[in-house]
């Protein structure tokens, strides 16, 4: 890896030596091109050692990935999971919330916390909060409406849940999951099969 990085090195001053027209000086200011290429090397680098199971230093390459480029979500979602897996628990929550106040709109961020507080903390209601974040941004699927109503029933309130699992099932009439869901909720509650 020391000799990838070195060549990298040699390559970027080569490359930034060689005179460049006026027109694309303009047009990418060079610590952005500098930035973006140091965050390429840093995304690979942490890649190798993340196989090399060095974890320490995958969150260290993470969190410099992150000082240069505050919007690339993965690398914060990256860093939080592996904090929160080394049970850095405060840690990855103020990763989480970094990542949320850097990218508002993201709806991931906000899913992969109420993950985190669902599977490893099992703290319902801290899910249900963080779900509902996510649910208020865009998102391409339901698969959060989906993970937030199951943390509506696992916190106790059975009957939100079943709300939610009612509108997806009018939303999406031929999905499985959710019609499996929603009459397993309404079993529970002594209500009749949809």
């Amino acid at each position: 890896m020391r000799y990838a990085m070195a060549s990298l090195l040699v390559l970027l001053a080569t490359a930034l030596s060689r005179p460049c027209p006026a027109q694309a000086q303009e047009a990418v200011p060079t610590q952005h091109v500098m930035d973006s290429l140091a965050v390429d090397a840093l995304w690979s680098a942490a890649d190798e050692l993340f196989h090399q199971g060095d974890h320490q230093r995958v969150i260290l390459l993470h969190l410099t990935t992150i000082r240069l480029d505050p919007h690339f979500v993965e690398a914060y979602l990256d860093a939080a999971y592996l904090l929160w897996s080394a049970e850095r628990h405060e840690e990855a929550v103020a990763l989480y919330h970094r990542a949320a106040q850097a990218n508002p709109t993201n709806a991931q961020i906000w899913a992969e916390l109420g993950y985190y507080y669902m599977v490893n903390r099992r703290d319902y209601p801290k899910a249900v909060a963080a779900y509902s974040e996510a649910v208020k941004r865009p998102h391409d699927d339901y698969e959060i409406d989906k993970a937030l109503a199951h943390a509506y029933e696992k916190a106790g309130h059975p009957e939100t849940a079943l709300a939610i699992w009612s509108d997806l099932h009018r939303r999406y009439p031929k999905d499985g999951t959710i019609l499996h869901n929603l009459n397993r909720l309404r079993s529970t509650l002594g209500l009749p099969n949809v």
